[in-house]
C-alpha cells in the first residue's frame, strides 16, 4: 500500500541503527522504552510488528546488503502509535508487497502480512533517501480503575 500516514503525530523517538540482525531486538526495546517514557500504553502486538518491520528492512533493502543503516522513528499520542523505518530502498521495480498466499505458520514471507493483519493501518512510500515503511496501532485503553494506583489492603 503505497501511501503516507494520514495524520501527524508527535515524534517521541528517532534513532539510527545498523541494518543487521542484532538490531532487531534493539529496535523493539527502543520503541517500548520511548512509549514508556511518555506514558503511552504498549499494544500487545507492537513488539512483533516492530520486529517484522526491522527484519524486512534488513533482508529486503540495500541497507541490509551494504551493510548500512536504518532510521527508526516512533510517534504517538493518546490514541495512536506509529513506528516507521527509513531504509536505503531496493533495486528499481522492487516494492514492498504481501505474498498472495502467505502461510500464517511459515517462518518466512509473512512479515507484511502480519503487519497488515495486526496493525490499524500501514503503508510505504519512496523518499529522497530510499524508502519509508510504517505501521500504526491504536493505543490500548487502560481501564480507569487500573490507571489509578490503589492498594486494597489499606
Amino acid at each position: 500500500m503505497n501511501r503516507s500516514p494520514d495524520k501527524p503525530l508527535n515524534q517521541i523517538g528517532n534513532v539510527l541503527l545498523l541494518a543487521r540482525a542484532s538490531s532487531v531486538q534493539l529496535a523493539r526495546e527502543y520503541v517500548c522504552a520511548q512509549l514508556t517514557l511518555v506514558g503511552v500504553p504498549i499494544p500487545e502486538d507492537l513488539e512483533i510488528l516492530t520486529s517484522e518491520l526491522m527484519t524486512n528492512a534488513i533482508k529486503h533493502s540495500d541497507s541490509g546488503r551494504l551493510p548500512g543503516f536504518v532510521r527508526l522513528r516512533v510517534f504517538a499520542d493518546q490514541r495512536m502509535i506509529r513506528v516507521s523505518i527509513n531504509d536505503a530502498g531496493a533495486k528499481a521495480g522492487s516494492v514492498p508487497r504481501i505474498l498472495p498466499q502467505a502461510d500464517p505458520m511459515a517462518e518466512n514471507g509473512r512479515g507484511l502480512w502480519l503487519i497488515q493483519e495486526l496493525s490499524h493501518q500501514w503503508g510505504w512510500m519512496e523518499d529522497p533517501t530510499g524508502r519509508l515503511v510504517w505501521f500504526e496501532m491504536l493505543t490500548p485503553r487502560v481501564p480507569s480503575s487500573m490507571s489509578r494506583r490503589s492498594d486494597p489492603m489499606v
